[in-house]
């Protein structure tokens, strides 16, 4: 799909209401935990429910077409499926999984094809997070990892480590990682800080390409920007642009909520740290420092075209996205659902909670003019 740069600044599209998938009765169509949802351009789709630890497949009607997967640790099962997208090719599907080290593929239809085995590209757990594995367009697999060091955290980095193809390479990186606070407890400790700021790591339906979304507290109230990265699956750059945005002020209220929170997190501590809760209040105080400014950054949704779906929260709380093409450029605005999860052809997708927490399914008709 091929858009025209925009010669005036980005268009307006909007979104109309199309079809729900879900249901809050407590029958079969009642889901329990969508953690991914997995759009074709003709309008069908995959979703992954960690609570039913299943992946559906729906026709473009909305009706049920089959799922596969079901608890454990056999072939075609999962222990805690994470994700799911387009094996290479497109004709299949593949599943991760958070405790089993593998990747399994299944055909479009759900048939059980093979296991595929990941590794951490060659780091010890002692010198790396828990990362994920991700498949690529052409048949790879890439390790997401971060290095530490005692206290300090490296930049997170992608690595190919599939294909039997020698020695793990790196394909992408985003230099700075979530903010972690020092605190001097009876030995020193780090938390993340309270206000996230870490960078966005997304992957194109197909795999590639590669986003890496930098995301760091302003200074000040003044027009910033936020900088997109985009790689291939070989570690070859395609375009890199800085996207502005204006800085939303924290406000006393969000403060208030942020430091409550906080405090009562470090209160929480006061028992089993054999502090009392006047010391456990005096480290708050001279620990958490919360900035005056932040970028209202949501969510980053990659679309099946290679573009993205740069997700703001506006000053009214709704959220609004800024649609970059696959060559880098700011095409259109549109306001859209929070839980914006996913887009393919014509269709966006969102994950939004029903009576009782439920997640319900929506699919919107993308309207662009």
């Amino acid at each position: 799909m091929q858009y025209a740069e925009p010669e005036a600044g980005p268009a307006s599209w909007t979104l109309e209401p199309d079809i729900q998938i879900g249901s809050v009765e407590g029958t079969d169509d009642a889901f329990v935990r969508v953690v991914r949802v997995l759009p074709a351009a003709d309008g069908s789709v995959i979703l992954l429910d960690q609570g039913l630890t299943a992946v559906m497949r729906y026709l473009s009607s909305g009706q049920l077409a089959g799922r596969v997967g079901g608890a454990g640790p056999g072939p075609g099962e999962f222990v805690i499926p994470t994700d799911v997208g387009w094996w290479a090719g497109g004709d299949s599907i593949w599943v991760t999984d958070g405790v089993l080290p593998r990747v399994t593929i299944f055909s479009a239809e759900g048939e059980f094809g093979r296991t595929i085995p990941i590794d951490g590209g060659g780091f010890s757990p002692a010198s790396m997070t828990a990362g994920w594995a991700q498949p690529l367009d052409d048949g790879a697999i890439a390790s997401v990892v971060q290095e530490t060091g005692g206290w300090d955290w490296g930049p997170v980095r992608v690595l190919r480590v599939g294909n039997d193809e020698g020695p793990s390479m790196e394909i992408a990186r985003a230099e700075r990682a979530e903010s972690r606070i020092p605190i001097q407890w009876d030995q020193p400790g780090m938390m993340a800080h309270p206000v996230p700021d870490g960078p966005f790591l997304v992957f194109s339906p197909h795999g590639s390409p590669i986003f890496v979304v930098e995301r760091e507290a302003a200074d000040s109230g003044e027009q910033a920007s936020v900088r997109i990265r985009t790689t291939n699956a070989m570690g070859e750059l395609l375009w890199e642009v800085d996207l502005p945005y204006q800085p939303t002020p924290i406000g006393n209220a969000v403060r208030d909520s942020i430091n409550d929170a906080t405090r009562e997190m470090f209160q929480g501590m006061a028992s089993f740290r054999d502090r009392s809760a006047r010391e456990i209040d005096a480290i708050f105080e001279r620990t958490i420092t919360i900035p005056s400014y932040h970028p209202p950054l949501r969510s980053v949704v990659p679309a099946d075209d290679g573009s993205i779906w740069v997700v703001w929260t506006d000053v009214g709380g709704g959220s609004e996205a800024t649609v970059v093409s696959r060559d880098g450029v700011a095409i259109a605005q549109v306001s859209v659902p929070g839980g914006l999860a996913a887009v393919a052809g014509d269709y966006a997708w969102a994950i939004e909670s029903g009576m009782y927490e439920v997640p319900i399914i929506h699919r919107h008709r993308i309207v662009r003019r």
